[in-house]
């Protein structure tokens, strides 16, 4: 049995996952590892963005439009807008994309801890907290420039490190989002190398968390994440690494040295609020599955009760379908028959209507596979007969790619290869990474067409089922890279392990409506 390789983008080498159900009849998908997007403040008035996970990678953008050096910046979870404050006491919005800094207004009290400072919103009171090595602790009112002075900072009696005059360089609370009824204030100290809690926040009072363990630079940035209350995940930029900091113990953790321009002397660090969209789960929740007879009839059900169906019978084809996908650039349920025509088809209605006609005859019959690549926006068609065929729909202009083959030295490299159906991965517009599955029904096999173009196949395993010739196959796909295959096959609904090739049935179909089941997509919401 073989396994499956990385999805690797030809492009840029990124990774994608393969995930795959626990049990018959239910579908449950771990979350995907959390990535966060960041954006540090270097000491030249750039920003520096880049994601947590590869912090090498990263783009510069000239911060324009304000006077002084700017000290810090965050991101009010009010408004989701990245906010500076300069030298000359100007409060500014910054543009992450453009870097074009808008005057919002200035502070009526002076501050002096100059760039040695720490810089956060309270997400409850909606105001920003600035302090400084200088022990001021200020509290202000963006909209207008007003400011509270609160307590000067000093460890609390008793403390491990009352007595020493603190000097606080960064600043971060917890439940950074828009709504949180509470939220802690923590600091780090860049001389004692320690993280500290600022509590009560107001009136400046410090508690030692713990030692980082690392050698602190007094220009540093401080972030924490949060996804829903008490979900907090802080990191802090120090010199030119990104670090995790663990708020429990302060132990601090290096993820990798931030962009490839170095030195970077980085005072200041948020993140921007990512896109809300749909997890695998919400998208298993929120998607039903549409399925493709032989006798030209659409049949939709759940996944998780596809033993209650609705079927259509679909209009205005000439001949019979022989697949149907969704195709991700504009969300809509293609099909060709066997006369080469391609249609879009309504499965409210079962209406069909003309879109072009292959300008290369496929001859593969019913026996085919069908699915869009999303990253190409082209359809791939391939047949038990071997053809392998890179479509553009809109036109009917076919790309005759290499004919299909089991790769030298695969464990099936001898045998004819019998194609019936074919999935790519990360089926969603403006993917740039993907792979195409297919299923070969004598064999009873997955497998990877890679590279597709090439027709070559890499056998991944066994189904552990009889696979019908007549079957559907298709995968869903979330932007965070869950991938969750599913196919039909005689009446029966199965999960395909996409690392293994394990078939797993989720429950017979109700097959009274219709003979054969051929083609399969899943209709999502969210589309």
């Amino acid at each position: 049995m073989g396994t499956a390789p990385a999805g690797i983008d030809l492009g840029d080498g990124e990774a994608f996952r393969i995930t795959a159900p626990v049990a018959a009849g239910t579908i449950e998908v771990s979350a995907s590892t959390d990535v966060s997007q960041l954006v540090a403040l270097n000491d030249d008035n750039t920003l520096v963005s880049f994601d947590s996970n590869n912090p090498g990678v990263s783009q510069f953008t000239d911060i324009t439009g304000v006077e002084g050096v700017l000290l810090g910046i965050d991101t009010r979870p009010a408004d989701g807008s990245i906010y500076g404050i300069s030298t000359a006491n100007n409060i500014y919005t910054i543009d992450p994309s453009s870097g074009e800094a808008t005057y919002i207004s200035t502070l009526d009290t002076p501050f002096e801890g100059g760039t040695i400072s720490g810089f956060d919103f309270n997400p409850v009171a909606d105001r920003l907290r600035l302090v400084g090595d200088n022990d001021q602790d200020f509290r202000i009112n963006v909209d207008t420039g007003e400011v509270t002075v609160d307590g000067t900072l000093a460890f609390a009696d008793g403390d491990a490190n009352d007595g020493i005059n603190p000097n606080v360089t960064a600043a971060a609370y917890t439940n950074s989002f828009d709504g949180t009824v509470s939220t802690e204030l923590y600091d780090i100290d860049t001389l004692l190398n320690n993280l500290v809690l600022q509590n009560p926040p107001n009136d400046g009072t410090l508690e030692t968390i713990g030692d980082l363990g690392i050698d602190f630079d007094t220009l540093g940035g401080f972030e924490i994440v949060s996804a829903v209350e008490g979900d907090n995940t802080a990191f802090a930029v120090s010199n030119t690494t990104l670090y995790s900091i663990d708020l429990e113990t302060g132990t601090a953790k290096s993820l990798g040295e931030v962009g490839s321009i170095n030195p970077l002397n980085l005072q200041g660090l948020t993140a921007i609020p990512e896109e809300n969209t749909p997890t695998i789960n919400e998208l298993l929740d929120n998607s039903e599955i549409v399925a493709l007879t032989d006798n030209n009839t659409l049949v939709s059900f759940d996944q998780s009760n596809p033993s209650e169906v609705n079927s259509i019978e679909v209009t205005g084809i000439d001949g019979f379908l022989l697949g149907i996908d969704t195709r991700p650039a504009d969300g809509l349920i293609y099909s060709i028959s066997t006369a080469n025509n391609i249609y879009t088809i309504d499965p409210s209605n079962g209406e069909a209507t003309y879109v072009s006609t292959l300008d290369t005859p496929f001859e593969g019959g019913t026996i085919s596979g069908f699915d869009f690549n999303p990253a190409a926006d082209r359809l791939r068609l391939v047949g038990d007969n071997d053809q392998d065929f890179r479509i553009n729909v809109d036109t009917g202009e076919v790309t005759v790619d290499g004919t299909l083959a089991f790769a030298e030295g695969d464990i099936n490299q001898d045998v004819n290869p019998n194609v019936t159906a074919a999935a790519y991965t990360n089926s969603f517009d403006g993917t740039e990474t993907t792979q195409l599955y297919d299923i070969d029904t004598l064999l009873n096999d997955l497998v990877l067409q890679n590279p597709p173009n090439d027709g070559t196949l890499e056998t991944i395993g066994d189904l552990g089922i009889d696979f019908d010739t007549l079957g559907g196959f298709d995968i869903l796909s979330s932007v965070d890279g869950d991938n969750v295959a599913f196919a039909a096959s005689n009446s029966s609904l199965y999960t395909i392990n996409l690392g293994t090739g394990e078939a797993i049935n989720l429950g017979e179909i109700d097959d009274s409506s219709f003979d054969n089941l051929q083609g399969l997509t899943i209709v999502s919401d969210f589309i």
